[in-house]
């Protein structure tokens, strides 16, 4: 609890439990982020269709945090038991809004706490305070894709802990507006290169047949685009020799759950980009406010060098957003990616971090690290 002195506002009441309920949950869940703003990925629709995942497989707690009544800040822990350094090194780990184990990853894109704005700081002061009660023993709270701004202030209240930064992607996106529809004006965006690259591309496409770009207008009709994401998806990644995303049948459940529950919302975006009739690509997204969230794709496979269909449905689809309303087309963070940087400069940095319990595990971790890379060990802190 954070204590107010005189003259300052009521404390904050934290507690941790148990989620039995996923209903319970949703109703904490939904009257937070009808007044926090949150990103799609703390939406209810994101959230709760991962806990109905995750529930029946493992044990996950409910971090909520209240001032004078109304919730605060809200945020979901489960624990993993994994190993580092090849397997020599046990280790317990409570995440934040994941659950890592085989299977049930689901990426969380951008993570963090649900909060009322202006209570960050404090909210994640007790959420580290809180997890020291939690009746299971736990190495390291692992936080992952956190907004710089979010980093910050787990840091800040890590209350003793060490820290551990693992590592750190950058965010992709391009912001547009209502002249971005118009095939000229986002030309102009783009840079020199890219350019060059699009108008080849449309030229190629343009001498085959006409470019078309239908979206999803039911559930029904997303599902059935799903599918042929699914099949373009798998194609080019079956010919890598890796199973792609739809390998994972959970992940395909759980985004069939997140299509479900998140259209009648008017959060789920599936396109279908067509070429004289013939499907080049399928692109699954999530709309949040003014930001439309690229979350899969698939895309036909072509030996043409020149038809670049990955790049000319980014750009379709980038048209249509523009055009209704859309003012950030988020490429998620990751490490350096050809068709990102096409399209878009390198953002703010998104860190995943580790916030350790003084163990000698980490002290023998580090010293192993630091002998293996050339370098003076590190204190972890």
């Amino acid at each position: 609890m954070t204590d107010a002195g005189p003259g300052m506002s009521a404390p904050l009441e934290a507690s941790i439990t148990r989620v039995g309920s996923v209903d319970a949950v949703e109703r904490v869940w939904r009257e937070l982020e009808a007044r926090g703003a949150p990103h799609f990925f703390l939406s209810w629709t994101w959230i709760g269709s991962w806990l109905r995942l995750v529930v029946p497989a493992t044990r996950v707690w409910l971090f909520e945090c209240r001032k004078e009544g109304r919730a605060v800040g809200a945020a979901l822990l489960t624990l993993h038991r994994g190993h580092r350094l090849k397997g020599r090194m046990p280790i317990r780990q409570l995440h934040l809004n994941e659950y890592p184990a085989a299977g049930f990853n689901m990426v969380m894109a951008y993570n963090g706490l649900l909060t009322e704005a202006g209570l960050e700081n404090e909210v994640w002061a007790e959420l580290v305070t809180t997890a020291e009660t939690l009746e299971e023993r736990w190495d390291e709270l692992f936080l992952s894709s956190l907004a710089s701004k979010n980093a910050s202030a787990a840091v800040q209240a890590r209350s003793g802990l060490g820290i551990r930064h693992e590592k750190t992607f950058v965010h992709w996106m391009l912001d547009i507006d209502a002249d971005c529809a118009e095939t000229d004006r986002l030309l102009a965006r783009l840079k020199r290169k890219s350019r060059q690259q699009m108008r080849q591309s449309l030229k190629a496409y343009e001498r085959l047949g006409e470019l078309r770009l239908d979206v999803a207008a039911s559930p029904d009709e997303a599902h059935r685009m799903f599918d042929q994401l699914e099949e373009l998806h798998t194609v080019r990644w079956e010919a890598a020799g890796l199973p792609g995303s739809f390998g994972n049948p959970r992940w395909v459940a759980f985004h069939r759950d997140v299509i479900d529950r998140g259209f009648p919302h008017d959060q789920i975006r599936l396109l279908r980009i067509t070429c004289a009739g013939r499907p080049i690509g399928v692109l699954y997204g999530h709309q949040y406010g003014d930001t439309v969230y690229m979350h899969q794709t698939g895309f036909e496979v072509t030996e043409d060098n020149a038809l670049r269909p990955g790049y000319v449905c980014h750009f379709e689809a980038i048209r249509h957003f523009a055009a209704n309303g859309v003012r950030h087309y988020d490429l998620l963070p990751d490490a350096q990616e050809s068709y990102k940087k096409f399209f878009t400069d390198p953002g703010e940095p998104v860190h995943w971090l580790e916030l350790q319990h003084h163990r000698l595990r980490f002290t023998a971790e580090r010293f192993l690290r630091s002998v293996l890379r050339g370098e003076p060990p590190r204190t972890g802190s």
